[in-house]
């Protein structure tokens, strides 16, 4: 009896930690694909809200997405002045998205252009990545990501989805930057730091895509991770962030000289600094 009774509990221990074991692996895949909804809402969220303009200065009172016909409406009142659009006149817009699409950034991004990327498979993905295009190495990092997630190996897929990103950065995708900036914080990018560091290097990369002209994740980014750590940011914060920013935007120049790529262009527009100002 005393024999069975040692089996009984051996056997009911084994099936609690396969239990435990189980519930844990669930927990921290939730969290992952948590962490990765989350970043899919905020972008899909941003590109809606960049697009706000201060009533009191252009008129424009509409929250609306950039693809929206209500993107063009202009206020009723007939003492202010009139815009057409958050990039200004016509000439403007079409340089403000000319520079944008350079760059990947979210001022030329077209849900029509999304959808072909989408379609693509992982082979074209990768062709066209090798071939330097930097839409594509933006999808293929979020489809390497899903993969191994889904096989379990949330690891390998980070691991894959930040090297693409950093791909990216290197042939001048701003776009690139700001995902790395909220992979830092959110414990995507494989890093010794914790919390507040971790904030900090967030906060490093936005600034490196400001450095190449994109405001964006300065303007409607970088309160995420101040706010999700409680941060109030000291003087030494800011020299570190301006430090640090400087570092990682060497380090790329540098792989873009190897890969003979030349400098970065870094001009920008009077129309895309006049774009920022609004969306500020």
């Amino acid at each position: 009896m005393g024999g069975m009774t040692w089996k009984k509990i051996a056997f009911t221990f084994i099936v609690f930690l396969t239990f435990v074991a189980f519930s844990l692996s669930f927990f921290y895949r939730e969290k992952i694909n948590s962490n990765l909804n989350v970043e899919k809402i905020f972008l899909k969220e941003t590109n809606a809200s960049h697009e706000v303009v201060k009533a009191d200065q252009y008129s424009v009172t509409n929250v609306v997405g950039i693809n929206s016909d209500a993107h063009k409406s202009i206020s009723t009142d007939n003492s202010a002045p009139k815009i057409l659009s958050v990039y200004g006149n016509a000439k403007e817009e079409a340089e403000v998205k000319k520079w944008c699409s350079a760059r990947g950034a979210k001022c030329a991004l077209e849900q029509k252009d999304e959808k072909i990327y989408e379609a693509y498979d992982v082979a074209t993905l990768e062709s066209l990545s090798n071939n330097g295009d930097i839409r594509a190495m933006h999808h293929l990092a979020e489809r390497y990501a899903r993969t191994y997630i889904d096989k379990g190996d949330s690891d390998k897929g980070f691991e894959l989805r930040n090297q693409l990103y950093v791909k990216a950065a290197i042939y001048g995708s701003t776009d690139a930057l700001l995902r790395l900036g909220f992979a830092a914080y959110t414990g995507m990018l494989k890093s010794s730091l914790q919390g507040r560091e971790l904030a900090l290097e967030s906060l490093a990369y936005y600034e490196v895509a400001a450095i190449r002209g994109d405001r964006f994740g300065k303007v409607l980014m970088s309160d995420l991770p101040v706010k999700e750590n409680e941060l109030v940011l000291t003087d030494a914060d800011h020299a570190y962030i301006e430090t640090r920013a400087e570092e990682i935007y060497q380090d790329l120049q540098r792989k873009r000289h190897d890969l003979g790529l030349g400098e970065f262009d870094n001009e920008i527009p009077e129309s895309v600094k006049r774009y920022f100002d609004r969306i500020q």
